[in-house]
């Protein structure tokens, strides 16, 4: 049987990656490759903008965004900042 891996032990793997391997590709989708290094700039700068919104740690955050990516940076800041998040999808 599989388990969740809760989302704020994934960034730390991400961190470790991007020190080790820094222009080594972190996500390839269509024809764009963003590396760890750029990777982990983008999820530092997206956490440090929700950081500054006041989010309580017990506060329930919904966040709308079409661009799968964009998607991943907030989802990945929010498990940063001790935020359960949860991915809604729309389809058709």
């Amino acid at each position: 049987m599989s388990q969740a891996v809760p989302i704020h032990s994934v960034y730390p793997f991400i961190e470790f990656q991007a020190r080790l391997h820094p222009h080594a590709p972190a996500v390839i989708h269509e024809s764009h490759t963003i590396r760890y290094a750029e990777f982990c700039t983008h999820v530092d700068r997206v956490t440090r903008r929700l950081h500054a919104q006041q989010i309580a740690p017990d506060a329930r955050v919904a966040v709308h965004v079409d661009n799968p990516y964009l998607r991943w940076l907030a989802v990945l800041a929010l498990g940063r900042l001790g935020l359960l998040c949860a991915t809604l999808s729309q389809t058709g």
